[in-house]
């Protein structure tokens, strides 16, 4: 994958539009190759890939210029894709034409990095006192709203908010805390590995 250099990088950070054309017209491709494995709906994968640019240029600020943008573009990416399929709001479709194969291969870096993540999240999750971890993972993982959670465990959807609200906020502070192998901040990826049903 195509590395951005640093000076691109530290123009996009200053919000230069042309330095985010650059970005998107260089690695789009690769974006869109990650969604469309992932989801194998070419619809879904245009919106993700959508999703991950703005997003690129929300958090723009906190780039680091010695980072590699790839890197947190993949993970993104992978983990937009992901929260796709468990919302269920998509359409599969077979269109292997629609994906390049060659850049759909991810590099060790992007994959350990990716595992890593992936790890502290589980990890972080499994800390949390039983009714929060529940409810944060019945939200995660299955998509649930606040009022399916509290039917499935019979409770009162302003029993399951307080949950949800105190467990996210152990998990914010544990994401500002660590100290994993990242030039970008932990915070985004806090987003994404938790997003809003």
């Amino acid at each position: 994958m195509h590395l951005i250099d640093r000076d691109t990088i530290a123009d996009l950070k200053k919000g230069n539009i042309d330095a985010f054309n650059k970005v998107y017209e260089i690695l789009s491709n690769g974006v869109y190759s990650v969604c469309f494995k992932i989801t194998k709906d070419k619809y879904a994968a245009e919106d993700i890939l959508q999703d991950v640019f703005i997003k690129l240029w929300n958090y723009r600020e906190q780039l680091d210029v010695e980072g590699n943008l790839w890197v947190f573009l993949y993970v993104v990416s992978k983990q937009l894709s992901i929260n796709k399929i468990k919302s269920g709001s998509r359409r599969l479709i077979q269109d292997e034409e629609a994906v390049d194969t060659e850049l759909m291969a991810p590099s060790p870096e992007e994959e350990v990095f990716y595992k890593e993540l992936k790890s502290f999240v589980d990890k972080t999750i499994a800390e949390l006192p039983h009714q929060q971890r529940t409810v944060i993972e019945l939200s995660r993982n299955e998509a649930l709203t606040h009022q399916q959670i509290a039917l499935r465990l019979g409770i009162a959807p302003n029993t399951v908010k307080n949950h949800m609200t105190q467990a996210l906020k152990k998990l914010r502070t544990h994401f500002g805390d660590a100290h994993l192998h990242t030039t970008f901040p932990l915070m985004v990826y806090f987003e994404i590995f938790f997003p809003k049903h």
